[in-house]
């Protein structure tokens, strides 16, 4: 990984969305009880994450054309 903090970041805001809808979709209120835009927002902020670039690294050191 180039970007490994942002790319870490990125999976760890979709799997806590994932473990999120699990709990209360498998838990006692059921799956009408899942806030499904909260969802979808984390799992869009970490899909951002997975392709953002970290502070540290320079357009050169990623590879990224310019």
């Amino acid at each position: 990984m180039r970007s490994w903090k942002t790319s870490v970041a990125g999976i760890l805001a979709i799997l806590a969305a994932i473990v999120g809808v699990l709990q209360t979709g498998l838990g006692e209120a059921g799956w009408s009880a899942v806030d499904w835009n909260v969802a979808l927002a984390a799992i869009s902020v970490g899909v951002g994450m997975l392709f953002a670039r970290d502070n540290d690294k320079n357009s050169e050191a990623v590879g990224a054309n310019t």
